[in-house]
């Protein structure tokens, strides 16, 4: 039966047996169950691709990007087959784009108005997104702009489980003496959405984010209280 594990239409040793016997062992491994039970099993096969397909089909314990694995490594036929680079291509191999870990996570926000319909002074957060884009790869960063308040924020950090968290919009719109003081200025289609220091410390307190070290708060005159009341809450950051 080892030697099921092979080419099945000839014994050479080649890397399109490889490909097969990794085909094999891997749907033991996914499925808990064997392919193949027999040399007469290999014959089979031979004889009937379609046999293939129909086992891979019937089998519950797959994943869809597992069986589309198998499906690609696991045919009789050598010219079939694909090579370990297309193998290696697959979608099972690759983190998918929602899932994948970052360093930085940037949430930008640029509202364009109050809500009684004033005017707010536009930023210039474009200079500071191509920035980021130079100077960190693609796949290590997550830029979100026009970030709500707080849908965006909670979905964005369980997306991508970030190490750091950087807001970069206005800060202390409301002034000095409003309960929204010293707080970021989110969006929601270009309005000013203002959320009191402590809505946002209790949302990255509830979010799970394991990796995040640290939050960067660029926005005017947010270090006190925003700030200040993030590290007495989340010392740890």
């Amino acid at each position: 039966l080892a030697k099921s594990h092979h080419k099945p239409t000839t014994f050479v040793m080649s890397a399109a047996a490889d490909v097969w016997s990794c085909g094999l062992l891997l749907y033991e491994l996914f499925s808990g169950s064997t392919l193949l039970f027999s040399a007469e099993d290999l014959v089979l096969l031979v004889d009937d691709p379609e046999q293939v397909a129909l086992r891979l089909e019937s089998c519950r314990n797959l994943s869809e990007a597992q069986r589309t694995l198998l499906r690609s490594m696991i045919k009789p036929a050598t010219a079939e087959r694909s090579s370990l680079r297309e193998v290696l291509s697959q979608p099972f191999f690759s983190t998918p784009e929602d899932e994948r870990d970052v360093e930085v996570l940037a949430l930008f926000s640029s509202p364009q108005k109050k809500g009684n319909g004033d005017r707010i002074s536009p930023l210039q957060l474009m200079r500071e997104v191509l920035a980021l884009q130079e100077g960190i790869p693609r796949r290590l960063r997550e830029i979100r702009p026009a970030a709500r308040f707080p849908d965006d924020i909670a979905e964005a950090l369980k997306q991508v489980s970030p190490r750091v968290l950087q807001f970069s919009g206005h800060g202390n719109i409301a002034g000095a003496h409003s309960v929204f003081a010293g707080s970021l200025a989110f969006e929601a289609d270009g309005v000013l959405q203002e959320q009191p220091p402590e809505a946002f410390v209790a949302l990255l307190a509830q979010c799970a984010s394991p990796r995040l070290e640290c939050v960067f708060l660029n926005g005017c005159k947010t270090l006190h209280p925003l700030g200040a009341k993030l590290v007495a809450a989340l010392p740890h950051l």
